[in-house]
């Protein structure tokens, strides 16, 4: 037999997407109990403020350079 240099993949593709499902479940859930976590013992709370904004705790200088190092990477890119 000649050698075609093609090989069998390492997993199936049935096994592949059971281990991409299963790090994707194992994630959200690490996530979830996360949140748990920081709701219970650290009295974290759920509203939308303080999970947009860090309690208004980041100041203007970090808002800043938040925003020229995103500018600077797009056009860097172009």
């Amino acid at each position: 037999m000649a050698d075609t240099g093609v090989t069998a993949p390492p997993l199936s593709q049935g096994v592949a997407y059971g281990v991409v499902l299963g790090f994707g479940i194992v994630f959200a859930l690490g996530m979830n109990l996360i949140t748990w976590i920081n709701r219970r013992f650290f009295q974290e709370s759920k509203d939308t403020n303080m999970m947009m904004t860090a309690k208004k705790s980041v100041k203007t200088g970090l808002v800043a350079a938040a925003v020229v190092s995103s500018w600077c990477y797009a056009a860097t890119i172009l």
